[in-house]
């Protein structure tokens, strides 16, 4: 198997060959950071840590549409391709980015590993859980992209390279779909014991944010009563929702940054295909909101008649947003608890969490709470709810894969131009984007399928 670089090799590309790198072995023994602040700087890095998530979910989310000719001016050929759900082996920044962010939580890792278990002081404890944390997430994340949908009872090869520490020169293999989720957990609950309660800035990890993206997994794994739990305890450490009564509607960004529903601030990077002057919100979503949910005036702004551009991401850019929000907030955790209560029967709390959401994002005293009858008109309820919420959040396309096929609750995505259609079938492999030509050439990784 040749050697590959980690994700570095993927940053070296764009100012020489791999091999060149190869050839000029770097000294290790140069500016290697040891103290607890040189890890904590690394961690705190908000370019690094925070700022380069995958775009590519949100392009082929079904939360907009764009023009035939606007899409045909893109310069993105990437772009124009997924958002037509087309194979494309050149989105080399979705993966590159997220696996440099994992190197450096095993610098991290592996630092720590050289001090004494005597001399460990609670910040090197804490820097520990926000690395194990960090990569735990971003295993996450990539797993949306460039990993098969989880199947249970269903072994499936085409998970992703799981790294354990920073050398480079390692030969990396790809773990199976079930053994990234599996290590996914692992890494969230060594976490939880190390991890603050409350930090001073949001962009840090804490105890909520491992137990939130713990309930994420057991969400996408079908194991509802862990994700319900899971979920629960983040809203024991945080469960602020704010009041759409109190938000400006008509500003270009209502909705702040590091605003107090915010667990762990996140974004991608930025496309102009989600720009408001090219991205045009599906008009069936668009109406599905009351006349009294506020969030039909905080979320979206009228460009032309009839149609509407999205301005209330929860990075705070408004009207002039290209990214996607891959943090975790309050009302996504509020909506994966009452979507797993309903699952496993709990229908009345189910509805008592998804009211307690929603009783914020109406007009004041305008609000009918909302009930279910049984199990599937419950989930139905929260799922119809999540949709609405959270758009350009990261979790659509994710939704999208685990929902694709189900006979109650999925969807048959398209997009139309003129007279052509595209369509994504259900359980398609497109569902799952083509590993980048240059890493399955360098690390001779096995390609999707």
């Amino acid at each position: 198997m040749k050697k590959i670089i980690y994700s570095l090799c993927g940053l070296l590309l764009m100012l020489t060959s791999c091999e060149k790198y190869l050839d000029v072995k770097p000294d290790a023994k140069l500016a290697v950071p040891s103290s607890a602040a040189d890890l904590r700087m690394i961690l705190d890095n908000y370019t690094l840590m925070n700022n380069g998530h995958p775009i590519m979910p949100e392009v082929m989310s079904d939360n907009y549409y764009v023009a035939q000719t606007d899409w045909k001016g893109l310069s993105s050929e990437v772009a124009r391709n997924l958002y037509l759900w087309q194979r494309d082996e050149n989105n080399f920044n979705d993966w590159n980015l997220p696996y440099k962010s994992i190197f450096y939580t095993n610098v991290v890792l592996d630092e720590l590993k050289k001090i004494d278990a005597n001399q460990l002081t609670a910040e090197h404890k804490s820097l520990k859980g926000a690395a194990l944390c960090l990569q735990a997430h971003y295993y996450y994340v990539l797993a949306q992209v460039f990993a098969q949908p989880l199947e249970l009872g269903v072994t499936n090869p085409y998970g992703l390279p799981l790294r354990e520490d920073s050398d480079f020169n390692k030969p990396v293999i790809r773990q199976s779909v079930h053994e990234t989720y599996q290590k996914i957990v692992e890494l969230l609950q060594q976490s939880i014991p190390l991890l603050p309660i409350q930090e001073k800035l949001k962009t840090r990890p804490t105890k909520a944010m491992a137990y939130g993206i713990l309930g994420r997994t057991y969400l996408l794994t079908g194991d509802y009563g862990k994700a319900a739990l899971y979920a629960d305890s983040a809203l024991q450490l945080q469960s602020s929702l704010m009041d759409f009564n109190l938000l400006n509607a008509a500003a270009a960004a209502p909705v702040g940054r590091f605003n107090s529903e915010v667990v762990f601030h996140a974004r991608s990077l930025s496309t102009p295909i989600l720009g408001p002057a090219i991205a045009r919100i599906d008009t069936l979503l668009y109406a599905s909101y009351h006349e009294n949910d506020l969030r039909k005036k905080v979320y979206f702004r009228e460009m032309a008649a009839g149609r509407y551009a999205f301005k209330a991401d929860y990075d705070g850019s408004g009207s002039s947003s290209g990214y996607a929000f891959w943090g975790l907030a309050t009302d996504e955790l509020y909506l994966i608890a009452a979507e797993c209560e309903a699952r496993i029967g709990n229908v009345g709390k189910a509805m008592q969490l998804l009211n307690t959401l929603l009783q914020s994002r109406f007009k004041k005293g305008t609000f009918i709470p909302l009930t279910a009858g049984n199990v599937k008109e419950a989930v139905g309820l929260v799922l119809n709810e999540r949709r609405k919420e959270l758009l350009f959040r990261g979790t659509r396309w994710s939704d999208m894969r685990r929902l694709s096929g189900d006979p109650d609750y999925g969807v048959l995505p398209m997009r139309k131009f003129g007279t052509e259609t595209y369509t994504l079938q259900p359980r398609s492999k497109r569902y799952t984007v083509a590993l980048p030509s240059t890493i399955v050439n360098i690390s001779n990784l096995p390609q999707n399928p």
